[in-house]
């Protein structure tokens, strides 16, 4: 089959820079054997027009996505956050290749109203719509006459390449480490409202014998393989989205922790203890909790290695690229692909 990926493959990166979820699903297409054609909505919109602005880029973007649609002839086109992509663009390319499949994916979350008003802008023109929510917050979205499915964040071995289960505390640099954009935004966990770095700070006081790495608070921020190399040292982490009681979601922050190896401490209000066992996630339901459960691990390191590589396994197992790209065809194609 030939797809035609429309996302951001983005030349600038940022946290977590060429790591990210279009670049797995890609990968997820292609090792099921399908012909893949990337094209990267926002370096496009730059590049079509002399000010390299990609706002003044849109309508010369639009116009190359209909050329390429009409040369490739793709069996389906999938639209991961392209919201310079219009309506009138998808309505044409529905008009002059009538059966192919389209569908949009989001991994922000749909609590976030402005997010939910990106999605709804398209939602009437996919045959279907994939986001990292779940519940009543995506029942809300498809208001019953819309198809929209949950869609895990991806991992892919690949790219979550390490196995840091399988090192004693002793062999990592960090007991816990976590990379912070704003340190001083607020965030809710557990149904309560903390300041990132205060939160952060509990944490590095959580043990005597504690060492602990918070780049973007207590040292610089970092990018591509600078990231990369620091999740390779880091024993414990925390999951940690703006809001952590909508269900299932999650930053792609999971699988990058969860996907390395890393014991990830995950909020019971997420919803992710019906995906993973309790001995396969550091789960918790308030700070005490958490705080307790970073200074048991660090005194039993073996156990935290032990429920490391469970989860290690079984997200990989359930939430892999290939697993995550076959479901979109699938349940695009009603399952009778």
């Amino acid at each position: 089959m030939r797809i035609l990926h429309v996302t951001n493959y983005s030349l600038t990166p940022k946290v977590p820079g060429y790591y990210g979820v279009p670049y797995k699903i890609t990968n997820g297409f292609t090792r099921l054997g399908h012909n893949v054609l990337t094209f990267g909505d926002r370096d496009l919109a730059r590049l079509l027009n002399i000010f390299k602005s990609r706002k003044f880029g849109i309508p010369q973007l639009n116009k190359k996505l209909l050329e390429v649609a009409e040369k490739f002839e793709p069996d389906m086109i999938v639209f991961g956050h392209a919201d310079m992509i219009t309506r009138k663009t998808l309505e044409k390319i529905k008009e002059k290749l009538p059966s192919v499949k389209t569908v949009q994916w989001n991994v922000d979350p749909l609590f976030s109203s402005d997010n939910v008003g990106r999605i709804k802008s398209k939602i009437d023109l996919v045959d279907a719509t994939f986001c990292s929510t779940d519940g009543t917050l995506l029942a809300k979205l498809s208001e019953g006459k819309y198809r929209a499915y949950f869609m895990p964040n991806p991992v892919d071995m690949s790219i979550e390449r390490h196995q840091n289960f399988k090192y004693s505390r002793e062999e990592l640099a960090f007991d816990f480490g976590m990379a912070i954009g704003t340190p001083n935004e607020v965030r809710n966990i557990c149904g309560e409202d903390y300041i990132v770095q205060d939160l952060l700070d509990d944490i590095a006081k959580s043990s005597s014998k504690i060492r602990t790495s918070f780049p973007g608070y207590t040292s610089p921020r970092i990018t591509c393989e600078e990231y990369d190399h620091y999740l390779s040292k880091t024993s414990m982490s925390l999951n940690f989205s703006r809001r952590n009681d909508a269900y299932r979601y999650s930053s792609d922050r999971i699988a990058q922790t969860v996907g390395n190896g890393i014991l990830t401490f995950v909020d019971r209000a997420t919803g992710l203890n019906d995906d993973f066992q309790e001995d396969q996630m550091a789960f918790f339901s308030d700070k005490d909790e958490l705080i307790a459960k970073i200074s048991h691990f660090i005194d039993n390191d073996q156990e935290r290695q032990n429920i490391a590589e469970r989860s290690w396994r079984e997200y990989h197992r359930k939430f892999n690229e290939k697993n995550v790209a076959d479901d979109i065809i699938k349940k695009t194609y009603n399952e009778r692909y």
